[in-house]
């Protein structure tokens, strides 16, 4: 090897220009592995964030079905109920329609 070609080494040294590629390297490699990483960490916490939602839904509709359940059989219930009250009314209109002209007619 020459003179001038260890002068240029080691200037290259001295300067850092050999081991900067390799700095570049190793730096543009860890960024990706951090970027594939967070990303399959936000994949994760994804489904999980997902799985815990699901498991809240789930509990809490099994806890208010029933409630919801009784809330529309008493509804439904008071409905039919308002429903024979109004047959009921109607007849008993009818009723005394019927005996109050029995009354006159005799």
């Amino acid at each position: 090897m020459s003179a001038r070609q260890k002068d240029i080494i080691q200037d290259h040294l001295r300067d850092g220009v050999v081991f900067e590629n390799v700095a570049v390297t190793i730096n543009d490699e860890m960024e990706r592995l951090v970027a594939d990483y967070i990303r399959r960490l936000e994949g994760c916490s994804s489904m999980l964030l997902h799985a815990i939602k699901l498991n809240i839904h789930i509990a809490t509709s099994k806890e208010l079905a029933p409630a919801n359940q009784r809330s529309l059989k008493i509804a439904d219930s008071r409905d039919r109920v308002a429903k024979q009250v109004s047959a009921l009314k109607q007849k008993h209109a009818i009723v005394q329609q019927q005996v109050t002209q029995s009354h006159i007619q005799k």
